[in-house]
């Protein structure tokens, strides 16, 4: 099970009078319409990830008060992560109430805020003690990089190294984040396999649900002829992503763990006869050597 680092947090013992917290700062959601869709698929992929920890509480475009009793000091991050509170609904977020501040906050920046999201806001997250703080470039123009971290040390930030594919790693989720497809991506490095979006992880489950029903059959037609019935049914509404997705689990099932570069060769076969032909050579195969990749690469 990974460890998920966090600041730690302390109890709450209320000292204000009653003040007026707004939930809202009157300003939009975001500042285009690819940033908000940005926005909300990176707390869609996120969320269903840390979803079996009842301590890990994912949100964004949450107000954010800093100040004990005096609302006019506040933030609202794109998407955060803390560790160590209680998941549940909140209305917005107060530091003295949680304990703590987030452990992880990611800005989608643009033109109209990527100076700040640089410098004014860099500082103001150090200054709270935020312990990673990373900036996507959703226009991909404005950044020196489309996508950078920072960690935390000795109360100033640090650059995070970029991985020699282009990843950045975050410690404290314990995922890489890519810059891929004209989008953000992240990828669980323990589990080799990319955090599925919304759609990729409904067509998962219909792959699931596929598989079941044909081990149900199998009792009668064989193990083997069940498992290609049921992939058949799961990939019925599936494009090529649906069964690049389905391929990897398979082979995870009987070869764990995979070659993190055959991760990748896989999800770059776009050609939906390559990838059934590698189904069927997965299937017969004992060992990894035996399934011949060579006839598989495109391009």
């Amino acid at each position: 099970m990974v460890s998920y680092p966090s600041t730690p947090s302390s109890a709450y013992a209320p000292t204000e009078p009653w003040v007026e917290y707004p939930e809202s700062d009157g300003k939009p959601m975001a500042e285009s319409d690819r940033h908000r869709d940005a926005l909300i698929l990176a707390l869609q992929t996120i969320t269903p990830h840390f979803e079996k920890f009842p301590d890990v509480y994912v949100s964004g475009n949450l107000m954010m008060y800093y100040v004990e009793g005096d609302p006019r000091y506040y933030i609202s991050p794109d998407v955060f992560v803390t560790f160590g509170v209680e998941r549940k609904d909140r209305r917005f977020y107060k530091f003295w109430e949680e304990g703590k501040p987030p452990d992880f906050v990611l800005e989608l920046s643009g033109e109209q805020t990527f100076r700040h999201d640089l410098h004014g806001q860099k500082a103001l997250y150090a200054l709270l003690g935020v312990p990673e703080y990373f900036l996507y470039d959703v226009d991909m123009q404005y950044l020196p990089s489309p996508l950078m971290g920072f960690r935390l040390v000795s109360g100033a930030y640090v650059p995070i190294a970029a991985r020699a594919d282009g990843s950045v790693p975050s410690a404290t989720l314990g995922l890489d984040l890519h810059v891929r497809d004209k989008g953000l991506w992240f990828y669980d490095p323990g589990a080799q396999m990319w955090l599925p979006t919304p759609v990729e992880a409904a067509q998962q489950r219909g792959i699931a649900q596929g598989i079941a029903k044909g081990i149900v059959e199998s009792i009668k037609r064989g193990i083997a002829q069940g498992i290609e019935r049921g992939i058949e049914r799961g990939l019925a509404q599936g494009e090529t992503r649906a069964k690049q997705m389905a391929l990897l689990k398979l082979l995870q099932s009987r070869f764990d763990p995979i070659p993190q570069a055959l991760t990748h060769q896989i999800a770059s076969i776009q050609s939906l006869a390559l990838l059934d032909a590698l189904f069927e050579q997965v299937l017969a195969a004992q060992t990894l050597e035996d399934i011949n990749w060579q006839n598989h690469n495109e391009g």
